[in-house]
């Protein structure tokens, strides 16, 4: 898969880091269950920071340069 795809098929996956788009902000980011509030948004950046608005595009993240492992 490549390209970007709409969120609604991204992965649930707490691990699956993904690059993530709302028309505003790109970057790293991945899906956050909302244990505690369910009012909090479903989705944080790589410092756990949420992503507002919520993204509606992702796409894998790149497999690392050879070697690097």
């Amino acid at each position: 898969m490549s390209g970007w795809q709409p969120i609604e098929t991204a992965p649930r996956d707490q691990t699956a880091w993904v690059l993530l788009w709302n028309g505003h902000w790109r970057g790293v980011g991945r899906f956050n269950p909302p244990y505690a509030d369910e009012d909090d948004p479903l989705w944080v950046d790589e410092t756990t920071e949420f992503i507002e608005p919520s993204p509606t595009h992702w796409m894998p993240l790149p497999p690392p340069p050879e070697g690097l492992s």
